[in-house]
């Protein structure tokens, strides 16, 4: 798995908060998101390859980050298979964020089974709550 020097790691950053926040910095990201779907099943994160490999248009790898206080690192994940088996053997009980490289979306999965979706994944993320 790979990871971005700092720099690089601030843009893509501050590119989300300006995207899909209302721009608040304290405490989670979560909890300063704006125009967001919200799926509440603590098992969502399992789903979450089937949006990177089948239902986002432009597949390519995904950048994968938490909070700033658990990790600071944005990690390069190749695909969906390769998500769901780091997300399967690290992620239970922790907060974690997917986008790409043009932060055309936005997934969050948070401590409290949240599965929030914004930019390109807000729809996505609708149409899983309503099961179409």
């Amino acid at each position: 798995m790979k990871y971005f020097h700092q720099n690089r790691r601030d843009i893509y950053k501050n590119s989300i908060y300006q995207k899909y926040t209302d721009g608040g910095t304290e405490g989670v990201l979560w909890g300063h998101l704006i125009d967001y779907s919200v799926l509440r099943d603590s098992y969502a994160w399992a789903i979450i390859d089937e949006f990177v490999d089948w239902d986002y248009k432009d597949k390519e790898e995904s950048l994968l980050f938490f909070n700033d206080e658990d990790d600071k690192n944005i990690f390069i994940i190749k695909n969906g298979r390769d998500l769901y088996k780091i997300l399967s053997e690290t992620c239970e009980n922790r907060e974690f964020y997917l986008t790409n490289f043009n932060t055309n979306y936005l997934i969050c999965f948070n401590r409290y089974g949240c599965l929030y979706g914004t930019g390109a994944a807000r729809e996505w993320v609708g149409k899983q709550f309503k099961g179409v």
